[in-house]
């Protein structure tokens, strides 16, 4: 028996759609979290322990929703993505660096990091 070979495409691996998807939605998924915390955390009408307890809750609903992401992301994501840079003739890879791109300016600025 023999290994079947894969064909290795142009880009390197970690540079993959369904890797690049999956990247996204993890980094889309903890700058929400960063938002929801920061509101949680101004609240002054909520107990200092209720907002504790909150703000651990939403650390494990993000990492329920990191896990349930990387499942759907890497089969419905991949799909739906090839379908819209299908129909725009834009190039897969650059809706990806638009993202990361967006990605970027989002955490920048929730962090009071963005300088233009």
């Amino acid at each position: 028996m023999t290994k079947a070979r894969r064909t290795k495409g142009a880009l390197p691996r970690w540079l993959q759609h369904r890797r690049l998807i999956v990247v996204e939605a993890t980094l889309a998924a903890g700058l929400v979290e960063e938002w929801a915390q920061n509101w949680m955390l101004r609240q002054s009408t909520i107990p200092w322990w209720a907002r504790t307890l909150a703000v651990m809750a939403m650390f494990l609903g993000l990492l329920a929703l990191v896990v349930a992401l990387i499942r759907n992301a890497a089969r419905q994501g991949a799909a739906t993505v090839t379908q819209v840079a299908g129909l725009t003739f834009i190039p897969r890879l650059v809706v990806h660096v638009a993202l990361l791109a967006l990605l970027f300016y989002g955490y920048a600025r929730s962090f009071g990091l963005w300088r233009w």
